[in-house]
């Protein structure tokens, strides 16, 4: 059967700070005729027992407006009439996601009807001009941007010049929280982000390889390094004094005396160099260029692990959280797929100025976790020695190790098959157990 929802506006603030935007009715907001109060919007909004994501984040409900792409109930909560995934049907309009390669995973399609309620949907929401859109999951972040993948997109500003100019903020589905609760934490903090305001940093890149650029960013004590490599060769550089300048360069055009700067700067003990993954880069630079590494290493991915244990390190991830950096990883493929080298060489600006800023963002936090990131800082240098210099390893020794760790393993098995009066060796999960 054809679905033919009823196009309807959603509810809230009438002059709303913030508008969350989801995808369309469950069960309970068809009952109510009001878009997120079933289970995912009592995350937003929280309940009598406990407060929800927006009053954590200091949002009221005065402030904010809900509404969907649709407030209407899919049948069977399927929201294919609108949006879906994969080949596109005739008549759709289809956004391709970036995948690990340089071809599209997935193609993120609206759909005629989705396109139908996505022109319904900026008619409403042209009402509000100062109010700031945070799409919740990919359907309505794809309606609002044209751009889809919501776990790299979350967090990230983007500027709607249709209505009025206004903020985009894409973020984490709730009902995608209520199946995932670690995602809680990238709600959350985007609701925390929006609450001061969306305030992109404007940033200055100077893609050149004339020395006196460089000299003028190595004359500050502190800068940020980010390399790029091709295969096993270095292929640029760049590097920030702070977080809204950098200069990037090709070293294949590095003028004369460039290399001797850079290597004289990393082998003074008085300067400090921020990494994001300090060990990779200060190894690869050593090897190329035939030095030893002094500078102190400043690691981002480091610190963010130690305060954030559970959250994925990558650089793009922690820009979320803690800048208004939009997205730009997919640029890296891009300009290799296009060749183009003044893309190549922004790609390493951005990555060596949004890691300064990262830097000094998780300064701010980090006082319980500088001890221990000041010693294991403390061991680089002879992880690095041995990594140069390598491990001597004993085939017969490795041998018997592996053979005794097999026999412990089959004792711990089959005493678990005795407790258990179950076959479980070589299940790959308890539920396999289950299933037999």
């Amino acid at each position: 059967m054809t679905w033919a929802p009823t196009f309807r506006l959603g509810s809230g603030s009438k002059l709303p700070k913030l508008i969350l935007i989801g995808e369309a009715w469950g069960v309970e907001e068809a009952r109510a005729l009001r878009p997120f109060v079933g289970r995912a919007g009592r995350l937003l909004r929280g309940s009598s027992v406990y407060p929800g994501l927006l009053a954590k984040a200091g949002w009221t409900e005065e402030e904010v407006y809900f509404t969907n792409l649709v407030n209407d109930h899919p049948p069977g909560n399927d929201i294919s009439p609108l949006y879906h995934v994969g080949k596109p049907a005739p008549g759709c309009v289809s956004f391709a996601e970036l995948g690990q390669g340089r071809k599209p995973s997935r193609t993120h399609c609206l759909t005629p009807l989705g396109m139908k309620a996505r022109e319904f949907l900026l008619d409403e929401l042209s009402a509000f001009p100062d109010a700031i859109l945070m799409p919740l999951g990919n359907p309505a972040t794809l309606a609002l941007t044209g751009k889809a993948g919501i776990e790299k997109l979350r967090g990230s500003p983007f500027e709607m010049a249709s209505v009025y100019h206004q903020w985009v903020v894409p973020s984490i589905h709730p009902a995608y929280v209520l199946r995932t609760p670690l995602q809680a934490f990238y709600l959350l903090a985007d609701l925390l982000k929006t609450r001061s305001g969306v305030i992109p940093t404007a940033r200055s890149f100077r893609l050149t390889w004339n020395q006196e650029s460089v000299q003028e960013v190595l004359a500050s004590r502190l800068i940020a390094l980010d390399i790029e490599t091709s295969g096993s060769s270095l292929a640029s550089i760049a590097l920030a004094d702070r977080p809204v300048r950098a200069v990037s360069f090709q070293l294949l055009h590095q003028e004369p005396g460039m290399k001797r700067a850079l290597v004289d700067y990393l082998s003074n003990p008085d300067n400090r160099v921020i990494i994001h993954n300090g060990m990779f880069d200060s190894i690869q630079l050593e090897r190329a260029w035939k030095f030893t590494w002094r500078a102190q290493i400043e690691d981002t991915m480091l610190l963010f692990r130690l305060i954030y244990p559970e959250l994925e390190a990558r650089l793009s991830n922690v820009a979320s959280l803690l800048t208004w950096e939009p997205f730009w990883k997919m640029d890296s493929k891009l300009a290799s797929a296009t060749g183009d080298l003044q893309l190549a060489l922004s790609y390493g600006a951005k990555d060596a100025s949004v890691t300064f800023e990262c830097y000094l963002r998780l300064m701010e936090r980090a006082g319980p976790f500088l001890p221990s990131y000041r010693s294991t800082l403390a061991l680089y240098s002879k992880l690095r020695e041995s990594t140069h210099r390598g491990f001597c390893i004993d085939p017969g020794v490795r041998n018997d190790l592996d053979k005794a760790a097999q026999g412990k393993l089959d004792d711990l098995e089959a005493q678990l098959d005795e407790l258990t009066q179950a076959k479980l060796a070589g299940l790959r999960a308890p539920r396999e157990a289950v299933l037999k």
